[in-house]
Protein backbone atom coordinates (compact mmCIF):
# COMPACT_ATOMS: atom_id res chain seq x y z
CA UNK A 1 0.00 0.00 0.00
CA UNK A 2 1.10 3.78 -0.66
CA UNK A 3 0.87 6.01 2.61
CA UNK A 4 2.57 8.71 4.20
CA UNK A 5 3.26 8.25 7.66
CA UNK A 6 3.91 11.47 10.05
CA UNK A 7 5.89 11.87 13.25
CA UNK A 8 4.11 14.56 15.02
CA UNK A 9 6.50 16.59 17.05
CA UNK A 10 4.55 18.79 18.35
CA UNK A 11 0.66 19.09 19.40
CA UNK A 12 -0.73 19.58 16.21
CA UNK A 13 -4.82 20.76 14.88
CA UNK A 14 -4.35 19.24 11.40
CA UNK A 15 -7.67 21.10 11.01
CA UNK A 16 -7.37 23.08 7.01
CA UNK A 17 -3.84 20.96 6.18
CA UNK A 18 -3.78 19.26 3.03
CA UNK A 19 -1.02 16.58 1.58
CA UNK A 20 -0.16 17.11 -1.85
CA UNK A 21 1.76 15.09 -4.39
CA UNK A 22 3.14 16.71 -7.58
CA UNK A 23 3.68 14.24 -10.29
CA UNK A 24 6.51 14.07 -12.91
CA UNK A 25 8.00 17.56 -12.13
CA UNK A 26 4.48 19.40 -12.55
CA UNK A 27 3.96 22.86 -10.99
CA UNK A 28 0.50 22.18 -9.89
CA UNK A 29 -0.78 19.57 -7.50
CA UNK A 30 -1.76 16.75 -9.40
CA UNK A 31 -3.41 15.14 -5.39
CA UNK A 32 -4.81 16.28 -2.49
CA UNK A 33 -5.94 15.33 0.87
CA UNK A 34 -7.56 17.03 3.18
CA UNK A 35 -6.22 16.61 6.91
CA UNK A 36 -8.77 17.68 8.80
CA UNK A 37 -10.31 14.69 9.67
CA UNK A 38 -7.12 13.83 11.72
CA UNK A 39 -8.11 16.59 13.83
CA UNK A 40 -5.86 16.85 16.85
CA UNK A 41 -3.09 14.49 16.79
CA UNK A 42 -0.90 14.71 20.61
CA UNK A 43 3.05 15.42 20.40
CA UNK A 44 4.85 12.06 19.96
CA UNK A 45 2.52 10.16 18.23
CA UNK A 46 2.18 9.29 14.36
CA UNK A 47 -0.50 10.13 11.47
CA UNK A 48 -0.97 7.36 8.68
CA UNK A 49 -2.47 9.42 4.97
CA UNK A 50 -3.01 5.99 3.19
CA UNK A 51 -3.64 6.35 -0.73
CA UNK A 52 -6.78 4.48 -2.05
CA UNK A 53 -7.72 3.15 -5.31
CA UNK A 54 -7.10 0.26 -7.43
CA UNK A 55 -3.24 1.24 -7.45
CA UNK A 56 -2.19 2.21 -4.52
CA UNK A 57 -5.01 0.32 -2.33
CA UNK A 58 -7.18 0.96 0.44
CA UNK A 59 -7.37 0.94 4.35
CA UNK A 60 -7.90 -3.28 4.12
CA UNK A 61 -4.70 -3.65 2.35
CA UNK A 62 -2.93 -1.38 4.78
CA UNK A 63 -4.48 -3.21 7.32
CA UNK A 64 -3.39 -6.64 6.14
CA UNK A 65 0.44 -5.99 4.74
CA UNK A 66 0.97 -4.52 8.88
CA UNK A 67 -0.97 -7.51 10.39
CA UNK A 68 -3.42 -4.55 12.21
CA UNK A 69 -6.82 -6.02 13.47
CA UNK A 70 -9.89 -3.43 12.81
CA UNK A 71 -9.59 -2.23 15.92
CA UNK A 72 -6.01 -1.58 15.97
CA UNK A 73 -6.20 0.67 12.89
CA UNK A 74 -9.27 2.61 14.63
CA UNK A 75 -7.22 3.45 17.40
CA UNK A 76 -4.45 5.16 15.14
CA UNK A 77 -4.48 8.48 13.89
CA UNK A 78 -5.53 7.38 10.19
CA UNK A 79 -7.18 8.60 7.10
CA UNK A 80 -7.64 7.75 3.46
CA UNK A 81 -7.36 9.73 0.29
CA UNK A 82 -6.28 10.51 -3.03
CA UNK A 83 -2.96 11.59 -2.23
CA UNK A 84 -0.06 10.31 -1.82
CA UNK A 85 -0.48 9.07 -5.15
CA UNK A 86 3.17 8.44 -6.04
CA UNK A 87 6.06 6.25 -7.66
CA UNK A 88 9.07 7.60 -6.00
CA UNK A 89 10.49 10.11 -8.37
CA UNK A 90 7.48 12.99 -7.34
CA UNK A 91 7.15 15.09 -5.01
CA UNK A 92 5.05 15.30 -1.75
Amino acid sequence: PRFVELFVYETTDFTGWTLQNFNDGGTSSSHTTDLTPLGIVPAGQFAYVIRFGATGGNEQSFRTWFGLSQAQYDAMNALAGPSPNVNGDDAV
